[in-house]
């Protein structure tokens, strides 16, 4: 299984598996993965602050389809809430973390050709703003600035270590796209 939020939220590269709500609550519940979520929190995420009278069986069917279509295990009841179990690398977002602190780890130790390799596989990972179908969720707003800007610091990352690594085209031209993107940005016009 493999959740991405990273983009649209999917399971398994298809996001039409699952309704918008559904998607809604999967996403809330990848902000904070293995952290428990009240369903007061998801009714928050879904529908902001007027849920219908009927929220919570609205909440507890989003979380019985997405057992089904996760597995069983994937969505745990807590006292109170919910909490997403992810293994290993099955959520993008931990994914491209662990790749981002892998690819600085090979340009601290003077090895930018991997380094940019790493980062590169980093952000080949994004589809487009992270939790999108959570736009007005404050606590999702914030996960998708600070996702956002640990993208944008890869992509100057990335510039760096090609220019390291002997490929000043490609650094040029991606510097070019970078500053262009975002001219106010201090590293990028550097």
């Amino acid at each position: 299984m493999r959740i991405a939020v990273l983009g649209p939220t999917e399971v398994d590269g298809a996001s039409g598996t699952l309704a918008r709500r559904d998607r809604v609550i999967l996403g809330a519940l990848c902000v904070h993965p293995g952290e428990p979520l009240t369903a007061e929190q998801l009714a928050a995420a879904l529908w902001a602050e007027e849920p219908p009278k009927s929220w919570a069986k609205v909440i507890h069917g989003a979380v019985l389809r997405l057992r089904r279509e996760l597995g069983g295990d994937a969505i745990e009841t807590t006292i109170g809430g919910y909490r997403l179990v992810v293994v290993g690398d099955a959520l993008d977002s931990a994914l491209f973390e662990r790749l981002v602190a892998k690819g600085r780890q090979l340009a601290a130790v003077r090895e930018p050709e991997r380094a940019a390799t790493v980062f590169d596989q980093a952000l080949t990972l994004w589809r487009g703003r992270p939790l999108a179908e959570l736009g007005d969720w404050e606590p999702a707003r914030a996960e998708a600035a600070r996702l956002l800007d640990v993208r944008a610091s890869v992509e100057e990352d990335l510039v760096e270590a090609q220019l390291d690594s002997g490929r000043p085209v490609d650094a040029v031209a991606a510097g070019r796209q970078l500053v262009a993107r975002e001219p106010f940005r201090e590293r990028r016009s550097a």
